[in-house]
């Protein structure tokens, strides 16, 4: 009764409290409503100063002690939405000139109440500082006199006088309003002046950080003990005032990466390791990991690990690496995927390159050679005597030279002679060559073609000697311009190999320097891949201290900091084993240290050690590599059942999915090590899973074929039996991936996986089906490489008999451990008479005793 008593009590006074509050908020927000539409009406009216005493009057309102914060956040927002419109005006009224904001900054610090004061100054002040640079002090008077704004002065005097509120609540919003109105103004340059520099916005937001740090960890030591966790409530929602700052602070462009490892980061660790409260630590490292960037991380590793080393026994280390290690990961994933494509990128270049230089472009060609070409192209749709014509005109000179050799006296007949034989046309030649299209007469052709070719002979003769001797006229009438071709051909000659000589000198030595280009390149790809697959090696040796310097850390916490550096390993380099390796040793080596047995592992630790064990599987393109890992397979070993079985579906899934073949002892004998907890079983089945009648031998087929036997009658069956069934489908569905380099070695593969599968007891009724149809195969394979020497027939005989035996001895396997079910015996004869019927469907076995043997024993 009074347990009841005291909750209906409490119950009223919250209710009390919460219509007080709201009642306060309303009439704090009606204040801010009138003053701010007074303050508007003066400011459009240009009477300025009575503005802003509405606008002090509207700002007292913030003074409340009353608020909680959350209520006071609402009246904060109602009054920045209020300043935001003076903040125009003020700059309107400087650049007018009927109102400086240097003596209106000095005028508001006579205000009555600092609150208000210390608002109205921040105010003006980041309005002053929205002007920097050279303005007109008084543009409406035409006055030349320029001023440069003392930024430096205003940030300083501002953030000192920030100081003078020291209440929580009250001093965080006035310290964000300060940081909200300066962030698009704060000086970035490097010089000395009174304009200020890019550090001195460094320690502009530095120092405000530190201070509201300060007072966001006080609010928690005020008032009563029993209201501990509502003001922890209310510090979570005043969290992000604080973290605006580093968003600043990264955001800061130009900070260059050595002031942020020498001045920026030491300065922010120092605070957050300083203050010694659990939830400004967390919230603080947590921002500090999100807000900077991972090249930035990278470098301070060391830093970061050593702070995080630092922090209060109760912080919770996870929430903090994991983050940063995840982002880690994935700048690494994303930088290796790059320079393997920028490799690979360089790599086709060179190679199309060295293809390309031993095929001449058509550019390549002279004109010279061209003409050549063209004259002598008989595939030409020119006429013969128009191509000779031009064939003489380009080459006056050497017929020039013929000419003068041969005996004077022929001239005149062989001058004569031409005309006639010039007058011939192409369109006369194209007559007198014109085939004939009468494929009847094939004498008549005959005949013709042998005239027409007498005829074209005698005319392209009688066409070359009309154009020697036309050539001979013309060089005769120009004997000076004769004389003077073969000089301008000649310099032309020379020119022109000249300019083919200068570039093939700029094609080979920018070929040089694209060669030079990539192979800088190419050293700074190896470099920072080699970079990439040293990061996790000296990334772990600061997690794995941190995490033995913690022994009061909790073991899902470390397991969970260990599944994070194992992806970051897998991330860097996935083709090396060994980061992966020591990950798991050093996580069976913590497991053995607490004295943890995989019975008394916590739900939160058993999931944590299933998302380590699973990260290999995911991350591998082969799921063969995780037998590679030497303790992958111990530590799987020693966790529970559940996670034993999860792990193993998931291989087998992977294998099955990828189809990937296990063609050796050490494979097959390792995977089914890895599922073993899915191959034994001590508790029998409930129910026959196998059926009975004709639904037994399609289960039966079904299986046969190596799908999942998950598929069951019209019968219900429990839930139990058909996870069973589907787990050992997966395992059926494993043998037919068996698959040896050579036929001799593949019956030694399939008995290593009968040997594992029969530790299954009666579960065999499951896997022993896909085993006989594997060695089936066998046979039909053999049958096709039947011997043709004697010699070779009596080891062809002797592999076929150990075969049959294989299938005989597994099937009476089968039998004997499934006695107990009505449909094993069903099960059994359809195996047999299945290899029988492969035995003797061959041609190649029969009349063989040796195999008519062993397929009796089928029967």
């Amino acid at each position: 009764l009074n347990r009841k008593t005291s909750a209906r009590e409490m119950s009223h006074v919250f209710a009390t409290l919460r219509d007080e509050q709201a009642k306060l908020l309303d009439d704090a927000l009606q204040a801010v409503k009138v003053q701010a539409f007074q303050m508007k009406r003066c400011v459009d009216n240009d009477r300025l100063l009575d503005g802003l005493k509405h606008c002090s009057t509207m700002l007292n309102e913030l003074r409340t002690s009353s608020l909680t914060p959350k209520n006071y956040y609402e009246l904060y927002l109602a009054t920045f939405d209020a300043l935001q419109y003076l903040i125009g005006a003020l700059r309107a009224a400087h650049l007018s000139g009927r109102n400086h904001l240097a003596d209106l900054y000095e005028l508001v610090q006579y205000a009555g109440n600092i609150v208000p004061r210390l608002y109205l100054m921040i105010t003006i002040g980041s309005a002053y500082m929205s002007l920097a640079g050279p303005i007109s002090q008084d543009r409406t008077q035409g006055s030349d006199l320029d001023e440069v704004v003392p930024v430096r002065e205003v940030m300083m005097d501002m953030l000192e006088m920030a100081r003078g509120v020291q209440h929580p609540t009250r001093g965080l919003f006035l310290r964000y309003y300060l940081g909200q109105l300066t962030k698009d103004y704060l000086p970035l340059g490097t010089g000395d002046g009174p304009e200020g520099c890019l550090d001195d916005s460094t320690h502009f937001i530095l120092t405000n950080f530190v201070e509201m740090n300060k007072l966001w960890v006080r609010l928690q030591h005020q008032g009563l003990s029993r209201d501990k966790e509502r003001r922890e409530a209310e510090r979570r929602d005043l969290r992000t005032l604080v973290g605006s700052n580093l968003l600043r602070l990264a955001s800061l462009a130009g900070v260059p990466r050595s002031t942020y490892e020498n001045t920026v980061l030491p300065r922010l660790l120092s605070q957050v390791v300083s203050c010694r409260d659990t939830l400004a630590q967390e919230y603080l490292m947590e921002a500090l990991v999100q807000a900077f960037s991972d090249e930035w991380h990278l470098a301070t590793v060391g830093q970061l690990m050593e702070a995080i080393s630092g922090l209060g026994p109760k912080v919770s280390i996870k929430t903090i690496v994991i983050p940063l290690v995840d982002r880690i990961a994935s700048y690494a994933g994303r930088r290796r995927e790059e320079l393997e494509k920028s490799q690979t990128a360089i790599s086709d270049k060179a190679q199309n390159g060295e293809g390309n230089n031993g095929v001449s472009s058509p550019q390549a060609l002279s004109p010279r050679s061209e003409q050549a070409n063209f004259g002598n192209n008989s595939d030409s749709g020119e006429p013969v005597g128009d191509v000779h014509d031009r064939a003489s005109e380009d080459n006056a000179p050497e017929q020039e030279n013929n000419s003068n050799a041969n005996d004077d006296s022929k001239a005149p007949s062989s001058r004569g002679a031409s005309t006639p034989s010039s007058s011939h046309s192409s369109a006369d030649l194209a007559g007198k060559v014109e085939p004939c299209e009468d494929a009847d007469n094939s004498e008549v052709i005959s005949k013709e073609d042998s005239v027409d070719k007498a005829v074209e002979d005698i005319d392209v003769k009688d066409i070359e000697k009309g154009i020697s001797e036309t050539s001979l006229e013309e060089d005769s009438s120009h004997e000076a311009t004769g004389n003077e071709l073969p000089d301008e051909q000649r310099v032309e000659d020379q020119e022109q190999k000249q300019l083919t000589e200068e570039e093939d000198e700029d094609e080979q030595q920018m070929q040089s320097a694209e060669d030079q280009q990539q192979a800088q390149q190419i050293e700074i790809n190896i470099s920072e891949l080699e970079t990439m697959t040293t990061l996790f090696s000296s990334f772990w040796s600061h997690v794995s201290n941190l995490i033995e310097a913690r022994p009061d850390l909790p073991v899902h916490d470390a397991v969970a900091i260990c599944a994070s550096m194992l992806r970051l390993s897998l991330a860097c380099n996935p083709q090396l084993l060994e980061p992966v390796d020591s990950v798991l040793v050093f996580v069976r080596g913590q497991l053995r240290v607490r004295d943890l047995s995989p019975g008394t592992h916590a739900p939160a630790t058993a999931n944590q050690l299933l998302s380590l064990l699973l990260g290999p599987l995911r991350a591998y393109v082969n799921p063969l590599r995780v037998l590679e890992l030497e303790n992958y397979a111990p530590l799987l070993e020693s966790q529970n059942e559940r996670t034993r079985k999860s792990v193993a579906v998931a291989l087998l899934t992977a294998i099955l999915q990828r189809g990937t073949v296990m063609t050796t002892e050490d494979e097959v004998a390792g995977i089914t090590r890895l599922c073993m907890s899915l191959i034994s079983k001590h508790a029998k089945p409930k129910a026959d899973v196998l059926g009975g009648g004709a639904s037994a031998g399609f289960n039966s087929s079904r299986l046969t074929s190596g799908m999942l036997a998950s598929e069951q009658g019209p019968a219900a069956t429990p839930l139990e039996d058909e996870d069973l069934a589907e787990e050992q489908g997966l395992l059926a569905r494993l043998v037919h991936l068996i698959r040896a380099p050579s036929i001799a070695s593949q019956l030694h593969l399939l008995t290593v996986a009968r040997d594992a599968l029969s530790q299954g007891g009666d579960l065999v009724r499951y896997t022993y089906p896909a085993v006989v149809a594997s060695a089936t195969r066998l046979l039909g394979t053999y049958a096709a490489m039947e011997p043709k020497l004697e010699s070779e027939q009596a080891a062809w005989n002797r592999r076929i008999s150990q075969v049959c035996r294989f299938i005989q001895s597994t099937v009476s396997v089968l039998v004997e451990r499934s006695s107990g079910l009505p449909a094993a015996a069903e099960l059994a004869l359809q195996l047999f008479l299945m290899a029988a019927q492969a035995a003797s469907m061959s041609p190649a076995f029969r009349d063989r005793p040796a195999v008519e043997e062993a397929a009796y024993e089928f029967i």
